[in-house]
């Protein structure tokens, strides 16, 4: 991927945070391997590399778009917005909880 652009980066990273795995329901924490689940301490290690790197792989005209855990929006937002990205927004999902932060 190295010197390539995209027009759209789209990601479901880990966001449960690490000590939120434990109670998580049995059938996710007893089957699921914990490196797909562990977004570190805080559930947001993912977004800062996502965040970090996606300005080198976007051409002008572009959308970032990831799935987030509940209540991590405004923290998701606030990272976008430092690395200067505009136009951010949410959308929420079936159950009407913020699942997606874009920009």
């Amino acid at each position: 991927m190295q010197g390539e652009q995209f027009d759209l980066i789209d990601s479901n990273p880990l966001y449960i945070p690490s000590a939120d795995i434990t109670t998580l329901e049995p059938e996710v924490r007893e089957f699921e391997p914990r490196n797909a689940l562990d977004g570190g301490a805080d559930g947001l290690e993912f977004y800062r590399q996502i965040t970090a790197a996606a300005p080198q792989y976007l051409t002008a005209q572009v959308w970032l778009l990831v799935e987030i855990g509940v209540g991590q929006g405004d923290s998701v937002k606030g990272m976008f917005a430092s690395a200067g990205f505009s136009v951010i927004f949410t959308a929420k999902g079936p159950g009407g909880v913020v699942r997606v932060v874009g920009a």
